[in-house]
């Protein structure tokens, strides 16, 4: 039998990640040569931009690249019209519309082809089986509010796995939608047995820490499927702990689709195949090898809007070393949103490292997030079962000025809506 376009893809996939490295680096300078050409031939907005990039050997004159100005999600909003191909391949397929969910404030409307969503598929089918997910085990999905159109809470009786892959004997998945109680949650996990959680961590985060103070009976859950925010080793070690499982991630967002995906040994690496990724400082400048930076990417398989050099607002490190045997970049996810890296009135920047499950002894919550409000100043907003006077709001500030190193002014907001239609909820932002 025929195999599909997506198998297809999927098939070399699985092959190029293990090509030796000089090899793979070869193709992917190929597939970058590629869609620039595209876009300087066929999007107006890069016509008159690309002017030098491609060598006249047909290469990336790398010097010239680098001086291409990263594309902003200002420039993606302000010049939609011009930045879409007037000649996208016929190969590609249909054209299709993608919005962000505008939790950074800034939405976003893309366009993408059929290749672009097979390609995805076929990433998301090579990441499953990099961490050896099991399409025999259910799957339970909450990553936002309610559809008035789509089921919840029973089975789904189709393939949450890859089909071509799945083989007969899959089992259903099931949705749930915010809001949902931490008890909620935890008694539906229960119900349906051995089972895939697939949520963002601020979600399942909160869901560990109740377990963990005893709000029900431990899930079998065979794995945490991170979506939508940063995974940090205190949740990995917190999902071992108290649910006996692994979390596995990948880096996705709508605007540009699948960037990297976990490995084996649970390191990111990049899908050098679909994306072309770097780093860079400040000033636009590439960033050495294992040096943190902006991350920039480019979309190689969408002919009907390709972006080059798109700055999507994460910060990160390239390289370093993973005993998994791919080939394909690693990367690290080092702040998550750049709005999340927190810059106070002398030039310091810090990454707000602070969790508030840990004193859920003088300041129980449900739902918090800290904002940076002024440069000195940051607002803790929350919501919480407990009344204000039974709440140590001086020792929280203490705790927080500790986290961030610097005696911040610390402001309290009770009962703000924190969760996005999407059910994101990001633990530090900067509004400054």
């Amino acid at each position: 039998m025929a195999r599909s376009p997506a198998e297809q893809i999927f098939d070399s996939l699985m092959v190029s990640a293990t090509l030796p490295l000089p090899e793979r680096e070869a193709h992917a300078g190929q597939a970058l040569a590629a869609i620039v050409g595209h876009a300087r031939q066929t999007v107006p907005y890069y016509r008159d931009r690309l002017d030098g990039v491609i060598g006249a050997d047909g290469r990336i004159d790398r010097e010239a690249w680098h001086a291409l100005p990263p594309l902003s999600r200002h420039d993606l909003q302000d010049h939609k019209g011009a930045l879409t191909s007037t000649r996208c391949p016929a190969l590609h397929g249909e054209i299709h519309e993608r919005s962000t969910s505008g939790t950074t404030g800034k939405p976003v409307t893309v366009l993408i082809t059929d290749r672009t969503k097979l390609v995805e598929q076929a990433l998301m089918a090579r990441y499953y089986c990099w961490v050896g997910l099991d399409p025999r085990l259910a799957l339970v999905i909450l990553q936002g509010a309610r559809h008035p159109l789509l089921p919840y809470r029973v089975p789904i009786q189709d393939t949450w796995f890859p089909e071509w892959l799945a083989g007969p004997d899959f089992a259903p998945y099931f949705r749930l939608h915010h809001p949902a109680s931490e008890e909620e949650q935890i008694a539906f996990l229960a119900q349906v047995g051995p089972t895939y959680f697939n949520t963002q961590p601020s979600n399942f985060r909160r869901v560990l820490h109740a377990l963990r103070a005893g709000a029900g009976p431990v899930p079998d859950l065979r794995g945490l499927i991170s979506v939508g925010e940063l995974v940090t080793g205190e949740d990995r070690a917190l999902a071992r702990e108290v649910a006996g499982c692994e979390i596995f991630d990948a880096y996705t967002a709508t605007d540009v689709g699948a960037m990297a995906a976990q490995c084996s040994h649970g390191n990111l690496h990049v899908n050098a195949e679909s994306v072309w990724l770097e780093t860079v400082r400040a000033d636009d400048t590439p960033c050495a090898d294992g040096e943190e930076g902006r991350i920039l990417v480019t979309t190689m398989a969408n002919g009907a809007m390709p972006l080059l050099r798109y700055d999507i607002g994460d910060i990160g490190v390239l390289g370093g070393a993973c005993g998994c045997g791919l080939s394909l970049p690693k990367l690290t996810l080092t702040v998550g949103r750049e709005r999340q890296l927190f810059r106070f009135s002398d030039g310091a920047a810090v990454v707000p490292i602070f969790r508030m499950e840990k004193f859920s002894d003088i300041f129980p919550v449900r739902q918090w997030q800290l904002a940076q409000t002024g440069p000195e100043a940051v607002e803790l907003r929350f919501s919480s079962d407990v009344a204000d006077e039974k709440l140590k709001f001086d020792e929280i500030a203490g705790e927080i000025r500790q986290a961030l190193g610097r005696p911040v002014d610390v402001a309290f907001r009770r009962g703000v809506e924190l969760l996005g239609p999407s059910g994101k909820l990001e633990p530090s932002i900067r509004l400054v």
